[in-house]
This record gives C-alpha cells, structure tokens and sequence, in this order.
C-alpha cells in the first residue's frame, strides 16, 4: 500500500518533471513501480515527493538537447498533458526544484 507522503525516485521523465514544475504545475501522472520493474499503480503524484537520483541537471548544452527541453516545456505550458513519467519507491537523489538546466554540459 502506498502512503501518500512517500517519496520516489524518477526512472524516466526528468525532463517532464522539471518542466511541470517550471509551468507551475503540482502534480504530475505517474506510473509506478515495483521492486520488480512491473507497473503496480498509475497515479498523480506531487511534485514534491519525486527525486532524481541520477542527475541533478539537465543537459541543455547542445542546440538539440535545448530544442528538446523547450519542446517538452512549451508543450505543457499550453496545455498538452505529458505522458506519465516512470518512478519507483525511493528517497535517493534531489528535489526537482533543485534540478538545474546546464547549458555547459558538465
């Protein structure tokens, strides 16, 4: 069962994440799963509670990489709800607020 002040840790869709937050947005439609690697819930989840245990940054540094965040970002910021980001059960790793776009690509 899952409380709802557990924390997780993103799988895929860092970038999702950031730009919801960066749009305003409190939550966001995840897909969650078990030990496993089996989808055992489909849910919004706060923004809040999700980490990045892998990167604390976004890679921004290239034209592509910029056109891809941008594209993600702009398409939440006008109302196209993103496809559900994947999280696991976890507390490894940083705040989204804390996730930092890098334009120098370090």
């Amino acid at each position: 069962m899952l409380l709802t002040n557990q924390t997780f840790e993103i799988i895929d869709g860092l970038r999702r994440a950031k730009a919801a937050y960066m749009v305003g947005y409190k939550t966001i439609t995840a897909h969650i799963l078990d030990t496993k690697g089996k989808i055992i819930d489909t849910r919004e989840l706060s923004l809040d509670l999700l980490r990045s245990p892998y990167k604390n940054t976004i890679d921004v540094s290239h034209q592509r990489k910029m056109d891809r965040f941008m594209e993600t970002l702009n398409q939440i910021k006008y109302g196209s709800n993103p496809p559900p980001i994947i999280v696991q059960l976890g507390s490894r790793g940083v705040n989204i607020e804390d996730v930092n776009l890098d334009s120098i690509g370090e």
